[in-house]
Order: structure tokens, then sequence, then C-alpha cells
């Protein structure tokens, strides 16, 4: 009776964790999106969730200064590296190693 009891609790368990692995899998994932601008003081970059800004990035993070990146080219790497953290469940912010590299980058000099 308890080996009955204890199989129909596990098969009910077994049911209620398939359900809700397939409804989590249902659901629709948000779009995540960027877009670059240029102002004033250099590039930026814009994070979309779906169609609602998250993130406005009108500076070069974690330098003293207060510019813009110096090209297009490395708001659209520091957008999409940011995105990428943001997809393996990363905070979206960036390490001044990270500024670091991407400011060597070579660009186009926009």
């Amino acid at each position: 009776m308890i080996k009955r009891n204890l199989l129909s609790i596990v098969a009910a368990l077994s049911v209620v964790c398939c359900g809700f692995i397939v409804w989590k899998n249902q659901q629709p994932k948000p779009s995540v999106s960027y877009s670059v601008f240029h102002s004033q003081s250099g590039w930026g970059y814009n994070i979309f969730i779906d169609t609602s800004i998250f993130i406005h990035q009108d500076m070069v993070p974690t330098l003293a200064t207060q510019k813009g990146f110096g090209n297009r080219q490395q708001a659209i790497a520091s957008a999409r590296l940011v995105i990428n953290k943001m997809k393996n469940g990363q905070l979206p912010t960036l390490t001044q190693p990270e500024i670091q590299h991407i400011l060597l980058q070579k660009g186009s000099g926009e």
C-alpha cells in the first residue's frame, strides 16, 4: 500500500515537472537588441528589451572622462558584449579590461 502511494506521488510529480518544462519552453523570450547613435561627445548605444530601452549608454563606462566611444565600431562591440552577458545570465556591465580591449580595436574613425 505504501509502495503504491509512493509510486502515485512520484508519477504525479513527474507529470507536474514535465508540464512546467513544457510551459516554460512555450513562454515567449523577450527580444534583446541594440542601436548605436552619435552625439557631441562621441558614439553611444541603447540596449532594448522588446521595444523598451533597458540601457542608454552615452559615455564610455569605467573611464574617468565623460566621453562617448571614439567610433561606431567600438559602440557596436560594447553593445554586443553587454547583450552576450545578458543572454548568459551575467550582469550587463563592462569591466575596465573589457573596455580597454574594445578601445584598442581599430575602427573607421566615424
